[in-house]
């Protein structure tokens, strides 16, 4: 083979190996077109995310949320707001017309049933000590359950007939704006009304009529010891009455509640909800002590069972049954809740005593406080919540002056307001 020949070879063979076709991963990619079909659903899908953004935004910038706990029950309130600006040099008198204010509901107080009438307490116990049966028989016949329907959402609490003449004591907390009715033992269900109530010390009077009571019987709650046995009556949300056995397990003359220093007395029995406004019954099956489940917020302990001495609430449901109210509490004519965390975490609501309602006839009515501000500070102190405020409004006299920092979209205002008499704004 020439020298020529083999030239032509090595062309032809190198020729041969170029135009072999490329593996599959060398090969050019095509560019691929996306259909409009797509290009369409696309466009909408972000159209409609930046609608829902807009509306989210909307919506937490216009409406105010408010949350209130009732008996355990938690009620969340979305409210429109008109969050125009505020006049940073009027920090006296707020504006009335930038949160709409509710209407608040007619007074459910009514004149206590004719003839005077007070808690009798009788006896010493001690010598008389019935079997469970006996006691169960004796107490059982005279608690009542209690409903309180606020429109529509129904809770069931306990309470206890004072006289035949129709007084039903309960907590103040369980029964305040709401329709109250009591079932009887016997199955009778009948209308009541709210005679008066004592925030102070969380009771409240009912007065109930056309039915034959059987009342209850009260002894003396000083002579209740520690390690005394003792009974819970309370009644089921059915109206069936409930009995636990238990021993006293502390009294605590240490206890700050509503601002004010109260005296309980705490047992071992097994508690919820549905017993606020029981009984406490000593083991000559006398009511010693008004179970009121809501202090057990106190020690931290939900189902803690704590009891109101009977010698101390005494004077206290008296002067309700005379007057419909406790003369010379300090009040301001406000309703309060708590600032729930996320709520202060989410919309940036600083924490405090949030306004859930006021009073017409409170000074605070007149100078422009709504719903859903929030007190922050009384007299140049912070407060946490409504047990701080409370802790300032009791610590006052009736016609005592105090400025509450206000904080209300986004600005903090200052408003003097007179300390005046519950009674005055009940």
């Amino acid at each position: 083979m020439t020298e020529r020949d083999n030239e032509n070879y090595y062309l032809e063979g190198y020729f041969d190996s170029v135009a072999e076709p490329a593996p599959k991963k060398c090969r050019e990619k095509k560019p691929r077109h996306m259909s409009a079909g797509k290009c369409i659903l696309i466009i909408l899908a972000v159209a409609v995310a930046l609608c829902a953004l807009l509306a989210a935004v909307y919506i937490i910038w216009t409406f105010d949320v408010v949350v209130t706990g009732n008996d355990g029950n938690v009620n969340i309130r979305v409210t429109r707001v008109d969050r125009h600006g505020l006049d940073l040099e009027d920090r006296i008198n707020l504006p009335s017309d930038l949160l709409p204010r509710e209407t608040p509901p007619p007074d459910s107080l009514v004149p206590a049933p004719s003839g005077a009438a007070t808690l009798r307490i009788t006896g010493d116990p001690f010598g008389q000590e019935l079997t469970d049966n006996q006691i169960n028989d004796k107490a059982a016949r005279s608690v009542v359950s209690v409903a309180v329907d606020r429109g529509g959402s129904v809770s069931c609490v306990s309470g206890v007939i004072m006289s035949d003449r129709g007084y039903v004591i309960t907590c103040c907390h369980a029964v305040e704006n709401g329709s109250v009715s009591v079932c009887l033992a016997d199955g009778t269900v009948l209308p009541a009304n709210v005679v008066g109530m004592d925030e102070a010390t969380d009771i409240a009077v009912l007065s109930v009529e056309g039915a034959q009571l059987k009342s209850a019987e009260f002894g003396d709650s000083d002579l209740t010891e520690v390690g005394d046995r003792a009974y819970v009556f309370g009644c089921l949300p059915t109206g069936t009455c409930f009995m636990t056995d238990c021993i006293v397990s502390a009294i605590d003359a240490n206890v700050y509640f509503n601002g004010a220093s109260t005296p309980l007395i705490l047992t071992n029995a097994a508690v919820r909800t549905w017993n606020t406004g029981g009984v406490l019954v000593n083991s000559a099956g006398k009511v010693v002590g008004i179970v009121d489940v809501g202090l057990s917020a106190i020690y931290g302990e939900d189902s803690l069972c704590c009891a109101i001495p009977v010698k101390m609430a005494k004077p206290v449901i008296d002067e309700l049954i005379e007057k419909g109210y406790v003369e010379g509490r300090p009040d301001f004519g406000l309703e309060l809740s708590d600032v729930p965390a996320a709520m202060s975490a989410y919309l940036g609501i600083p924490r405090g005593a949030m306004i859930a309602s006021v009073n017409e006839n409170s000074e605070a009515y007149a100078k422009g406080l709504a719903r859903g501000d929030v007190i922050m500070a009384v007299n140049g102190s912070e407060i946490s919540g409504v047990n701080d405020f409370n802790r300032f409004k009791n610590s006052f006299h009736v016609g005592d002056k105090a400025v509450l920092a206000v904080y209300r979209a986004g600005t903090v205002y200052y408003v003097e307001l007179t300390v005046q008499d519950s009674s005055e704004v009940r």
